[in-house]
């Protein structure tokens, strides 16, 4: 299912996006989930390096080929945008590939990927993470920002229930 990115997101030039700096700076930790947005010197998108990009072309021995240049511009009546990014990632050649979505000013919107994870899988956490918050904290949030609601049953699809009240 194609899904929007959130993630920090750093713009970079391209003379920065050099493959030793942006080696030393997917080995800091804290920057494997970060997307680098590389610009042309005059202002115009060049593409995304994301860890995995960057990855996948060590791997190939390739010292060029880490920055994906493909977008996705983003128009009013636009149908056919999920299948179109979804042939776009699948065709990328890069595990985890997102694809950056502009608008005709060509801003940044969103990224999009792929992602993997059933549904259903994703709510399940959801509800263990629900289930085992502070007692009763829930509850408080959900009487003072919706005072009229007395009850609150979340659903998921394999059959598990919670009901906050």
């Amino acid at each position: 299912m194609i899904r929007f990115l959130d993630a920090e997101v750093f713009a970079v030039q391209r003379s920065e996006a050099v493959y030793e700096l942006v080696k030393y700076a997917y080995l800091q930790k804290e920057y494997i989930d970060n997307i680098f947005v590389v610009y042309n010197e005059d202002g115009s998108y060049h593409g995304v390096i994301t860890f995995d990009s960057f990855r996948q072309a060590v791997e190939s021995e390739d010292t060029e080929g880490y920055i994906f240049s493909k977008k996705w511009v983003l128009a009013s009546d636009d149908d056919n945008m999920w299948s179109e990014l979804k042939n776009m990632i699948r065709t990328s050649g890069i595990r985890n590939a997102v694809i950056p979505v502009f608008n005709a000013r060509d801003e940044i919107l969103y990224f999009a990927y792929d992602d993997q994870v059933p549904v259903h899988e994703k709510a399940e956490c959801i509800l263990e993470d629900l289930e085992s918050m502070e007692d009763g904290i829930l509850c408080r949030f959900f009487a003072e920002a919706y005072p009229q609601v007395r009850r609150v049953r979340i659903h998921v699809f394999i059959g598990r229930c919670k009901v906050f009240s």
